[in-house]
């Protein structure tokens, strides 16, 4: 089967905290992939050490992208700015 089927994980404060969230959350769904952005919860992904272990625990490949955008944001964002201009 051919899809994408995406969870959201609400992350507590704290960044020990946010990591054993993920990681659990990662251990119950069982992904084919992570992707997860550079920042997590105001913490640096690759220079903070409670995720930097986090990254070894999972079993799966894993992507972090510095900067993401969602497709047609950008247009819609455009579009609403020129109609309040």
């Amino acid at each position: 089967m051919l899809g994408v089927n995406l969870k959201e994980v609400k992350l507590p404060e704290g960044s020990p905290a946010a990591a054993d969230t993920m990681l659990v959350a990662v251990s119950r769904f069982q992904p084919d992939i992570v992707i997860m952005g550079a920042t997590v919860g105001g913490y640096s992904v690759f220079q903070n050490p409670d995720f930097l272990a986090l990254l070894d625990q999972f079993n799966c490949p894993v992507i972090i992208a510095k900067n993401f955008t969602i497709p047609g944001v950008h247009r819609a964002k455009s579009a609403i700015m020129r109609l309040l201009k």
